[in-house]
């Protein structure tokens, strides 16, 4: 399949990647929007702008059954979110 515009895509799909303490979470913080983090109880969203923290909410998952009802409930209620961020993802390793 040939690339396409991103306007035909019905979402956005990217990774950052970087080591700890490099603002990935803060740049999430800063999407425009309703954001939903999704983290472990190990992180934390500290980093995110205090502007920015009434656009967001967060969802901590301790296990990957719980990360099913994540998804289960993104599937159906998802739309109300812009954006959601799934962060720390190597806690979940």
């Amino acid at each position: 399949m040939p690339p396409r515009p991103l306007t035909a895509s019905k979402s956005v799909q990217l990774l950052v990647f970087a080591d700890s303490g490099w603002g990935k979470t803060r740049l999430a913080g800063t999407s425009p929007g309703k954001v939903l983090f999704i983290r472990p109880p190990v992180d934390h969203t500290d980093s995110v702008l205090a502007s920015d923290q009434p656009r967001c909410k967060e969802w901590i998952v301790h296990d990957w059954s719980e990360m099913d009802e994540v998804y289960e409930h993104l599937r159906h209620e998802g739309q109300q979110w812009d954006w959601v961020w799934l962060d720390s993802i190597s806690a979940y390793q």
